[in-house]
């Protein structure tokens, strides 16, 4: 390990007054957290965390362009084989709507009534839309919070320490992590267990801040993506295939998700000092196109390795 970046306080949410530096791992060039809080001290960083707000996923938007993705969410998900929906879908497409987009958003899971499993599952806002459209859904969060959130919602949700092991061996078809790889401590072994709890054929769905983004050469300690103290470990693509590895996965599926260079470089840019702003701007005008490898996002679906 190499201490990378220094001096991380925690800018977007400002639960806790705190820095801590990251170091990058020599083998993968993960970024690892060096003076992570106690665990018993670490739940007071998600007090005003965004999970503790009732948020909405999946927004449809308004107009043609909503109605036409409307129509292709009903059939790309709910396998909706009306005339209308059919038609709704192809001409999405056709008129530029962003279905790759809209596929990552859902994050790329079977159609319903497929059995997903969301494993830190917030106030279960992504849940919710799944069940709208006919999934069969449970969620998984070890704050007591958002697990309240989720079950006044109608949501099935379970606390870390109430989870049926068990019975849920073999029983998902999609489990999905939206920003939860970064936050735990013990990423292979908690992969490990997904692998076990997946049907035949299952997938896993994995989203994270990329250790190699542009955005963090722009903003260094300001970069939305470190979010101290709540991230512990950022992954490389490097580093998130040798955990999965470790869990008998592979990735199947790398995606780019064009939406969330704009926003999580506006949120760096606005916790910097104003007196280094301008200079910032001027670099990012004339940073490198995005692509898979410099993208602020890993999004990749995962399966088990074939025997």
């Amino acid at each position: 390990m190499t201490e990378e970046i220094s001096g991380v306080a925690d800018h977007f949410f400002g639960c806790v007054p705190f820095e801590s530096d990251f170091a990058r791992c020599a083998d993968c060039g993960s970024l690892v957290q060096m003076r992570p809080l106690t665990s018993e001290a670490l739940p007071r960083a998600y007090a005003s965390y965004y999970t503790h707000k009732q948020e909405h996923h999946g927004e449809i938007g308004r107009g043609l362009k909503g109605w036409l993705r409307h129509q292709y969410v009903a059939s790309r998900f709910r396998q909706d084989s009306s005339a209308l929906a059919r038609f709704g879908a192809v001409a999405y497409r056709l008129a530029g709507g962003n279905w790759q987009e809209t596929d990552a958003a859902y994050r790329f899971v079977p159609p319903a009534p497929a059995r997903v499993l969301d494993y830190g599952c917030g106030s279960g806002a992504y849940l919710k839309s799944l069940k709208q459209l006919g999934y069969d859904v449970t969620g998984v969060d070890f704050d007591a919070h958002s697990i309240a959130l989720s079950r006044a919602s109608g949501l099935r949700a379970f606390a870390l320490d109430e989870l049926p092991r068990e019975e849920w061996h073999g029983r998902f078809d999609a489990i999905t992590l939206g920003h939860v790889i970064e936050h735990v401590h013990d990423p292979a072994s908690l992969l490990a267990d997904l692998r076990g709890w997946l049907a035949e054929g299952g997938m896993v769905f994995i989203e994270a801040p990329n250790a190699q983004a542009t955005g963090l050469d722009l903003f260094g300690k300001y970069w939305r993506g470190l979010e101290a103290p709540r991230h512990l470990a950022i992954p490389t693509i490097a580093g998130l295939e040798a955990i999965l590895a470790r869990a008998g996965l592979q990735i199947t599926h790398r995606a780019v998700r064009r939406s969330v260079r704009p926003w999580m470089w506006d949120e760096s840019l606005q916790a910097m000092p104003e007196s280094v702003r301008q200079k910032t701007l001027l670099a990012a005008r004339n940073a490198p196109k995005l692509a898979a490898e410099n993208a602020e996002f890993l999004t990749v679906v995962a399966r088990p390795v074939p025997s």
